[in-house]
């Protein structure tokens, strides 16, 4: 069963990673809202881990000061200006199936 459990996760946290839909179109609105819907969620999921005692406090925390460094530059503006990796980021986030951290690995800015 544990065997299981971890192959599973595996499998889950792969396909969190992988880019779908790579040829998406830039469309800023929904870039905007699914990415910042993708990072709120990681900082809840993170919080609700801590509280359930499944993570650290001090880990979570870790992790939580980049996510929320970003939230404020995901933005309606900072997409239309976007350039370069920042923009190939929007892109790949103009995507529904895609996740904030798929999009961060393949294009970092």
């Amino acid at each position: 069963a544990r065997a299981q459990a971890v192959a599973d996760a595996d499998q889950l946290a792969a396909a969190l990673l992988a880019v779908h839909d790579a040829d998406a179109a830039l469309a800023c609105p929904k870039a905007v809202e699914n990415a910042r819907y993708s990072v709120e969620t990681m900082l809840e999921v993170g919080q609700k881990n801590v509280q359930g005692g499944y993570l650290p406090a001090a880990d979570f925390e870790r992790s939580a000061v980049p996510l929320r460094a970003l939230l404020p530059q995901i933005r309606l503006d900072d997409c239309e200006a976007a350039q370069g990796n920042r923009r190939a980021f929007y892109r790949c986030m103009s995507s529904a199936y895609n996740h904030a951290l798929a999009c961060a690995r393949a294009h970092p800015f």
